[in-house]
């Protein structure tokens, strides 16, 4: 008798219900995945970017410098995971910090820690050098990642602490961008990353808290957890590989690293990266943007838009409800003022 059996039968007839109920949310979360990424079920744990050969050549992320396929960004992302690999010796599981741009540089250094078996730990360019510090001896990082962009800073950083570093070539990104295929290499999803058993049960991610009770604390998220995450959001919120979503959330936790870019990415849709909020932006793309049918954000977003609102597109109300309501599916997270409900509708 299967654990899952004998679990049923010692239930009361209540607990029955709510068993059954949790096995059925299940069973259509994953019959979604499978739809919409037949591989995400068919060997346990599948990691993002090994997905992302079913996808090929749809467009997988837009940042102000262009457009960026699928296979592109997953070329490039193995040619790094090889640098990764040979400054680590060959080991993994090793954690790895970076430091990236909002913009496909991120992507491909998150898909390459993973490809090459690592831990990614994400910083944010807004933090002090002394927390980066943190992030990178608290976590025990042995390499940390960066572009050109921050190299200096990075390097200062790594003298200090006597980590090494490793800065990203600019034509990792530029190449991702090709859609003539020569940079594409006839890649199938068990001739990158490692074998699959190693991600049903290694660790993918660090992230760290905000730090309000004291120094800033290591959550350790696994392959598998982010995938259970993934599955979950893509039921509740419908996602298919016809969708765009608009990305203005910083990379250092969990909402923009994982509901708002690993979510599209994981079923072939569309993340339309801007480097920062700006308001202005923001309602460009919401408005014009065809690509664009999802937004997330947090209340003080939420705030700026309506007042961006409020000052620049009042006088275009019916329009902006009617795009808004039809084509846009928008959430947000934690408290939201009583006063923003009046824009409910």
């Amino acid at each position: 008798m299967s654990a899952l059996v004998r679990k049923y039968l010692s239930l009361n007839n209540f607990g029955r219900s709510k068993f059954a109920s949790v096995c059925i949310y299940k069973y259509a979360t994953l019959s979604t995945i499978a739809q919409e990424s037949p591989d995400a079920t068919s060997s346990g744990v599948v990691p993002i970017f090994r997905r992302a050969t079913q996808f090929g050549n749809r467009v997988a992320f837009q940042d102000n410098d262009g457009d960026y396929r699928y296979q592109g960004l997953l070329h490039s992302s193995h040619k790094f995971a090889s640098e990764i690999s040979y400054h680590l010796n060959g080991n993994t599981q090793e954690r790895v910090a970076f430091l990236c741009p909002n913009n496909a540089s991120y992507l491909i250094a998150q898909w390459a820690c993973w490809i090459s078996g690592q831990i990614a730990v994400p910083m944010n360019d807004k933090h002090p050098l002394p927390l980066m510090e943190h992030y990178v001896t608290n976590s025990q990082a042995k390499l940390v990642v960066t572009t050109r962009h921050y190299a200096k800073m990075i390097a200062k950083l790594c003298l200090k602490i006597g980590t090494k570093m490793l800065i990203m070539d600019d034509i990792l990104q530029i190449s991702s961008r090709r859609t003539d295929g020569e940079n594409i290499d006839a890649l199938d999803s068990f001739s990158i990353g490692l074998e699959p058993e190693f991600y049903e049960t290694s660790e993918a991610l660090i992230i760290y808290t905000s730090g309000t009770t004291g120094l800033p604390k290591g959550a350790v998220l696994s392959h598998r957890a982010i995938q259970e995450q993934v599955s979950s959001l893509v039921q509740a919120w419908g996602w298919t590989k016809h969708d765009g979503v608009l990305h203005v959330l910083p990379l250092h936790h969990i909402h923009g690293i994982v509901n708002v870019l690993t979510c599209p990415l994981a079923v072939g849709a569309t993340c339309v990266m801007l480097p920062k909020f700006d308001a202005g932006q923001v309602w460009r793309h919401l408005l014009i943007n065809a690509r664009v049918n999802i937004f997330m954000a947090v209340p003080t977003i939420y705030m700026k838009l309506i007042e961006e609102y409020e000052n620049n597109l009042k006088d275009r109300e019916e329009e902006v409800r009617d795009i808004c309501s039809n084509k846009i599916r928008s959430w947000g997270i934690f408290y939201i003022p009583s006063y923003l409900f009046k824009y409910e509708n």
